[in-house]
């Protein structure tokens, strides 16, 4: 997809973004609850 078709997924599907996915190095987790975040940094 393009950056354009995902911002369109997004703002027509709101939920897609209340639960991010953040990524380090080898390691990702769902960004809610934020203390999952902390667990990869």
């Amino acid at each position: 997809m393009s950056d354009a078709e995902i911002i369109e997924a997004m703002i027509s599907n709101p939920k897609l973004i209340e639960r991010p996915i953040v990524i380090n190095n080898n390691k990702a987790v769902i960004g809610r609850p934020p203390e999952n975040i902390i667990s990869i940094l």
